[in-house]
């Protein structure tokens, strides 16, 4: 590659990880603020899930088991998000490194597309979980069980199978490179 190309991949892998970073930032931010908010007023506990999970109308019943397993829910959505964030770090170190179509790069645009197919499936059983846990408390006839699935999980899973089909067809041409460089 020429020194243009090498500094071009260079910028684009510094604007990855100045983006990651900033989406790391703006989630701790988030999750720390909310945590605070939610320890020094209680009371913000039921109109967060009315606003965020059940909607304003769903009657909730919030004891302890249901908002840890609320919590859990947010924990692992949190984790998978992080996670996905670690794989695309990954990618910019070997786009910096000008290794972009090897065996390493298709790997980590695999996982990432694995990890946004889990995303997008989560987003659905995640807000099914969390109206039920959230209303699980509630009196006969008054529990509620949502399920939805919308244009913004069906972008992820378009997204998702797009970095996972690149990703493979990556793997696949390094190997099918590295076998023919045997052969020389």
């Amino acid at each position: 590659m020429n020194r243009v190309s090498l500094e071009r991949l260079a910028n684009t892998a510094r604007a990855m990880k100045a983006a990651i970073l900033l989406i790391s930032a703006l989630l701790a931010i988030g999750s720390i603020y909310v945590v605070f908010a939610l320890v020094a007023d209680p009371s913000l506990q039921t109109e967060l899930i009315r606003n965020h999970v059940t909607g304003p109308n769903i009657p909730v019943t919030l004891d302890a088991t249901a908002l840890t397993g609320l919590c859990l829910i947010a924990t692992i959505n949190l984790t998978l998000i992080l996670y996905g964030l670690a794989c695309v770090w990954r990618f910019a170190s070997l786009i910096r490194a000008g290794r972009i179509f090897s065996l390493q790069s298709g790997n980590c645009l695999r996982r990432t597309g694995a990890v946004a197919l889990v995303g997008a499936a989560s987003m659905v059983v995640s807000r099914l979980l969390a109206v039920l846990i959230a209303t699980v408390g509630n009196p006969p006839g008054q529990k509620v069980l949502i399920i939805g699935f919308g244009t913004n999980e069906a972008f992820l899973l378009l997204l998702a199978a797009l970095l996972f089909g690149i990703g493979h067809a990556m793997v696949l041409a390094a190997e099918i490179d590295a076998e023919n460089r045997n052969f020389i």
